[in-house]
């Protein structure tokens, strides 16, 4: 039902104006509502017609779970911590029986734990009883009448269930994961053949001191590869200093000329030091080199997002050492739970999940559970529920409650 309060305060021919934008603006939410104005009391009895005519429809999650609209609560202090204590929470069950071993859901605060349900007298009930001796206590002094009223609450109030450590469901939520436990992918014994096989294939015979290990020999180079390289390095030398001497000729050569031509056009003033910048164009041009590498690499992927090319500088062997090459992605063997992230260990595994959600289901069709029926008044005892809980309450916002499913609170 949605009331729109101020419709009697616009003009009569600006009523039907704002009834047509008022039912465009519900039909985009809510396409089958219909609008009632209550201008006048009849008008009000149609709206009354129509609400005791509708039936409320029957939604899974609510009917396969018990649930409790707070009718009253009650807040009691932890001997630990005055923040963390029981939860005394009163309403009439809806939905499924409610068992004190299931845990229970606070919308807006999360999951609990019940210690034990009870059944106080029903403040609501169409036949009240007649408790003998109230009529007394009337006559009776205040401070005698408080004493008969609190003995009287406490005889009529009976505990239904008390919870059952070994049948109550557990708060944990997520698998504490065991490091020592990781899978490891090991090589297999071809896999070893064929890398003594590569080892020797790359072997040659150098001569070494006696009394080398194979660890030390490795790293004794050869009389000839050395003296092939210390050759390069001469006739890489040479051309260095061939190329240095005609740059510094040159540079001699301008500078002279320049020197001659600043002199004459030229005037003497003062800069700064952090304005010469010898540097400067260097950077600029490295930036713009990278910024330039970086925008096609990104144009790459986006054109083509699943491929990746064969490097030119390092060896697809070494690239790609880290993947693991596939003859079929549909006929080769997979392992699914190898090299998965750490996060992954504490998620629950079912073998089947549709399986035991069907017959978690079927479970609670044909079995009663013990403990309070639909329709009874009980108060339930949580246990650890904050204080916060019970200020939203008194703050005047509902506090509705849920009981949870086998295994439904896991991860």
């Amino acid at each position: 039902a949605l009331a729109v309060p101020g419709g009697t305060d616009l003009p009569p021919k600006k009523r039907l104006d704002a009834k047509k934008k008022l039912a465009r603006a519900i039909e985009k939410r809510f396409p089958e509502a219909k609008l009632f104005p209550l201008s006048a009391e009849p008008e009000s009895l149609l709206l009354l017609r129509h609400l005791a005519a509708q039936r409320q429809r029957r939604l899974a999650f609510r009917a396969r779970r018990a649930h409790l609209l707070a009718y009253a609560a009650d807040f009691v202090p932890g001997p630990e911590s005055p923040l963390v204590g029981t939860l005394k929470v009163s309403g009439f069950v809806r939905g499924q029986a409610l068992s004190v071993n299931s845990l229970v859901h606070i919308v807006g605060h999360g999951d609990f734990q019940m210690s034990q349900v009870e059944a106080p007298p029903d403040p609501l009930s169409l036949n009240p009883r007649v408790v003998k001796g109230q009529k007394r206590s009337q006559d009776m002094d205040i401070q005698d009448d408080s004493l008969n009223g609190a003995d009287e609450m406490e005889e009529d109030v009976k505990v239904l269930m008390k919870a059952d450590a070994s049948k109550q469901e557990s708060l944990q939520s997520e698998v504490v994961p065991d490091p020592m436990e990781g899978e490891q992918t090991w090589p297999t014994d071809e896999e070893l053949r064929e890398a003594e096989a590569s080892l020797k294939a790359n072997r040659k015979v150098v001569k070494v001191p006696k009394g080398t290990s194979k660890y030390q020999a490795a790293w004794i180079v050869d009389e000839e590869e050395d003296a092939e390289e210390d050759d390069d390095e001469e006739e890489e030398d040479d051309d260095m200093d061939d190329l240095m001497e005609e740059a510094a000729s040159q540079e001699e050569e301008g500078s002279e000329k320049e020197e001659e031509l600043a002199e004459e056009e030229c005037e003497t003033m003062t800069v700064s030091e952090g304005v010469r910048d010898e540097h400067y164009d260097e950077k600029m041009e490295e930036d713009e080199e990278q910024m330039l590498e970086r925008y096609k690499q990104e144009r790459m992927d986006e054109m083509f997002p699943d491929e990746v090319d064969t490097p030119r500088d390092v060896p697809a062997r070494v690239r790609f050492q880290k993947y693991r090459g596939l003859k079929s992605f549909r006929t080769s063997p997979w392992d699914p739970k190898e090299n998965l992230p750490r996060d992954y260990a504490r998620i629950f595994q079912f073998q089947d999940f549709s399986r035991t959600r069907k017959h978690i289901f079927r479970q609670i069709e044909k079995e009663e559970a013990e403990g309070a029926s639909v329709g009874w008044y009980v108060t339930l005892h949580i246990c650890n529920v904050p204080a916060s809980v019970m200020e939203s309450f008194r703050d005047g916002r509902p506090l509705v409650l849920f009981t949870l499913l086998p295994h439904e609170q896991k991860v």
